[in-house]
């Protein structure tokens, strides 16, 4: 009995155990079911080292049984494009399209940073023709429309006079150019035909007083070797620098030939200052001089092969230091001065370089004197108050330098006030102008305006930079270059409306990365963006107004357990702006569960920080260049 009793105390109390356990797992299993089901789901959406589930599927849009992404773009055709230019007739448009592209998005240079909890990596975008959804190939639909690049330069300087004037930086970058780049060059040149008669003089002095030989048969050794001497001499010998064909063949050259092209009387010989001969060899590559037009081989009795062969002496390491140096001795130190640029400023303010304008001595397609200084000795017939070399570095180099179209504007603008107000203090601050100074540099403005500006601007427009122009539909997409706005804006990338990433390589030299949450510290935050390319905010798109780069990717992953009426931000790459996407309706997609989401109203009101005077209807002319470009909400929103 009493162990029956011990037994039936004993299965009571595992009763009561058990009714307990069970009373336990149905209060807590919800809760447990609820861990272990949120946990796979951020198993399977964050991302924070390359092993993680879903690392693939976040890493590009082409993995295994991925949804296609399509783009599909229509161009419109003007169809009366010289009446509304000519006439000012209402422009008849015709829709052409659609040209269809797939969209490809590979993440490359992928790096988990701080522990997976951030992830930096580059967007390599790319879009592969889809002909078959295509109304053909965009390479042969041409598009004749407005030309947005022209727009753009006339809405910022307001009037085809303005932008004649504008123009004129172009003209001082080509100058200022010229004058550091070729004319140095060209300089060197011609002082090197001195330095080369000396140096011939030098060793031909050394042979005859060493070999007691007469003056003549020292001259035909000095010919012998710069012709075909091939071993070198002593080490830092001078006479390495003069064998042509040092550690090569010898070039065979007559000794007549080799006369002829170290005689100073003969007008294109080496030793001629300035001669064509010498212009034309230190070209590079060999092949830029035409031998139709300047026959040395047969003026100098030789074969292209040798021709090629003093070219390539000429431009040898050793002989264009000795050139170098030579110059350095001649100009720099004469001038007091250290740089190439010093060299441009003291010709451009000070004709002190050269005694007359580089458009009358040198190879030029300037038709007048581009140097201030001969442009106010032509006009005025005296000489002008000069520009001082720290003047000259300050408009053309400094940071405030008229070299730049905009940068140009803002000068005359600044100027005009100046002479308007007679307070020359922001004037003398950047450029050092007075009164007197501001008064001929204008004088020289309106010269170059009417002198170079306005010709090369009308030869730019009957080239296809006009008001309306006509490209494949291709070029308009991926390729649209012009030359004008190239001139205006020379290192602004093309304002092309689509860009193809060519490689992960391209992808990586040419664009920033961006920088993200993964989410791994706090699921709400997973995929947000730290950094869009480089940038945690943005102060060129919306002058004015520094926007904070915030919002998710595009990349197709939100938090999870959202539920109808919640927000959530994405960072949208076509605006580079914060898009608050609001839950409107659960809906039903091949019988899964999902939320439809919908831009707030406020992203398209009207908004002076984004330029938005119109409803929906976006200004992004700085994204692309000045280029007039508009973005407006999609037809089906309404």
């Amino acid at each position: 009995m009493e162990r029956r009793d011990k037994c039936c105390i004993g299965c009571g109390a595992v009763s009561i155990v058990i009714a307990v356990a069970s009373v336990v797992m149905v209060i807590m299993w919800p809760t447990v079911f609820q861990m272990v089901f949120k946990d796979q789901i951020l198993k399977n959406i964050i991302v924070d080292s390359p092993q993680s589930e879903n690392y693939d599927k976040w890493n590009t849009t082409n993995f295994k049984n991925a949804p296609v992404i399509y783009e599909s773009l229509s161009m419109f055709n003007m169809t009366n494009a010289d009446e509304v230019a000519n006439t000012g007739a209402m422009p008849i448009m015709e829709e052409i399209g659609p040209f269809v592209y797939k969209y490809n998005k590979v993440k490359v240079g992928v790096e988990f940073l701080d522990g997976g909890s951030k992830i930096k990596y580059y967007d390599w975008i790319y879009y592969t023709f889809v002909p078959e959804k295509s109304v053909g190939d965009p390479k042969d639909y041409v598009i004749r429309t407005v030309n947005p690049a022209y727009l753009g330069i006339l809405a910022q300087t307001h009037s085809e006079y303005a932008m004649t004037l504008a123009y004129s930086a172009v003209q001082f970058r080509r100058f200022m150019e010229f004058l550091e780049k070729d004319f140095p060059q060209y300089l060197a040149l011609y002082y090197a035909s001195d330095w080369l008669i000396s140096l011939k003089g030098n060793l031909v002095q050394e042979y005859q007083m060493g070999n007691n030989c007469t003056r003549e048969e020292a001259e035909n050794f000095f010919y012998s070797q710069w012709a075909d001497a091939t071993v070198p001499d002593a080490p830092s010998s001078e006479w390495n620098l003069i064998m042509i064909s040092l550690n090569k063949s010898a070039s065979e050259i007559p000794l007549e030939s080799a006369k002829k092209i170290f005689d100073p009387d003969y007008p294109d010989s080496l030793a001629t200052p300035s001669s064509r001969l010498a212009r034309n060899l230190s070209s590079s590559p060999f092949a830029m001089w035409s031998s139709a037009d300047q026959n040395f081989e047969s003026w100098f009795g030789i074969s292209s092969t040798q021709l090629s062969m003093v070219s390539e002496w000429i431009q040898r390491a050793d002989v264009q230091q000795a050139i170098r140096e030579n110059f350095r001795n001649t100009i720099l130190l004469p001038l007091n001065v250290s740089t190439l640029s010093d060299v441009a400023c003291a010709q451009w303010g000070l004709g002190s370089v050269w005694p007359e304008s580089i458009s009358k001595s040198f190879p030029t397609d300037f038709p007048a004197a581009p140097e201030f200084y001969f442009f106010a000795v032509e006009w005025y017939q005296r000489n002008p108050g000069f520009f001082t070399m720290d003047q000259c570095q300050r408009l053309f180099y400094g940071a405030n330098n008229i070299s730049d179209a905009k940068q140009f504007g803002d000068f005359l603008q600044d100027l005009g006030q100046a002479l308007k107000t007679n307070n020359f203090t922001d004037p003398s601050r950047r450029w050092l102008l007075n009164l007197n100074s501001t008064y001929e540099l204008f004088a020289y403005i309106i010269y170059v305006a009417e002198e170079y500006s306005a010709p090369r601007l009308k030869d730019r427009m009957a080239a296809g930079s006009n008001l309306m122009v006509s490209r494949p539909a291709f070029n308009w997409i991926w390729d649209y270059t012009d030359k004008l706005l190239l001139e205006f804006m020379p290192t602004a990338p093309p304002p092309s409306f689509k860009h193809n990433m060519s490689s992960p390589e391209f992808t990586m030299k040419n664009y920033l990365s961006s920088l993200v949450w993964s989410g791994s510290s706090n699921y709400t935050q997973v995929l947000d963006y730290i950094e869009y390319r480089g940038y945690s905010w943005i102060d060129w798109l919306y002058p004015g107004y520094n926007m904070t780069v915030r919002g998710k990717t595009e990349d197709g992953q939100f938090q999870p357990f959202l539920k109808v009426g919640d927000t959530v931000a994405v960072f949208q790459d076509e605006y580079l702006r914060y898009f608050p996407m609001r839950a409107l309706r659960e809906i039903d997609i091949d019988g899964i569960n999902a939320l439809e989401f919908e831009p707030e109203k406020s992203v398209w009101e009207p908004h002076s920080h984004y330029w938005m005077d119109i409803p929906g209807f976006v200004n992004m002319s700085a994204q692309f260049n000045g280029t007039p470009a508009f973005l407006c909400n999609p037809h089906f929103y309404g």
